[in-house]
């Protein structure tokens, strides 16, 4: 999946989702950003999303069916 779409869905979060402890959540996921803005985060269950400044990203999960759910989400979510 394309990089902007993660990114857009993180707005989307940030911009709907309720702030609680650091974190927006919305819809299944949390997303939140280190102190400076450059890299963020996106989570699910027990997959959690790094987004760097240079177009570059990590995601760590050893769980594919939360992988899979994940994508569908994001993909929902980038629809709206």
């Amino acid at each position: 999946m394309a990089l902007h779409n993660y990114l857009k869905v993180f707005n989307k979060i940030l911009e709907h989702g309720v702030e609680r402890d650091g974190k927006y959540h919305y819809r299944q996921l949390s997303a939140w950003h280190d102190f400076d803005g450059y890299t963020c985060f996106l989570s699910y269950k027990t997959l959690t999303m790094t987004i760097y400044f240079h177009n570059k990203y990590t995601i760590e999960s050893s769980d594919r069916i939360a992988r899979s759910e994940f994508e569908n989400l994001i993909r929902k979510i980038a629809r709206d």
